[in-house]
Formats: structure tokens, C-alpha cells, sequence
């Protein structure tokens, strides 16, 4: 995957920030945000996939082809 978004970096550690970790130590809080934030990019591309996949199924024209487009976009960006 390529770089992490400073949007999905900071929901991971976010996630993370009530949880207690054993040694308490910043690289492992750190450690363990990088994975959740892997965790969220995945997830998203996932969503992706299933927006695109609507383009081989609609028949309605020019119109459901951009709001495709515009769905797969905002969830890229994270909106």
C-alpha cells in the first residue's frame, strides 16, 4: 500500500489513544496505529472495489457512471 493519509493516521490513533499498551512505550503506540491505519486504507480500497464493480452493472447512463466516480473519490479522501 502506499503512503498513509495524515486523515487515516490520526482516526488510528485516535482509535487507540483509551487503550493502555504494556511498556507504554511511544514506538509501540505507534507501531500499533500504523496497523490500524493499514487496517482503514484496506478497508477503503475494499470499498472501492465494490463501487466499481457498479459500473459493470448500470444501464443508466452517463449520470450513475460519475456518481460512481465521485463515491469511489470521496471514499479515497475520506469523506
Amino acid at each position: 500500500m502506499s503512503e498513509i493519509p495524515e486523515d487515516v493516521m490520526q482516526r488510528a490513533k485516535n482509535t487507540l489513544a483509551g487503550w493502555t499498551i504494556d511498556d507504554g512505550t511511544i514506538s509501540q503506540f505507534d507501531e500499533c496505529a500504523k496497523s490500524v491505519a493499514l487496517a482503514i486504507m484496506a478497508e477503503r480500497e475494499r470499498c472501492v472495489e465494490v463501487v466499481e464493480s457498479w459500473r459493470k452493472r448500470m444501464f443508466g447512463g452517463q449520470r450513475l457512471y460519475i456518481f460512481a466516480d465521485e463515491v469511489v473519490q470521496a471514499i479515497r479522501r475520506g469523506n
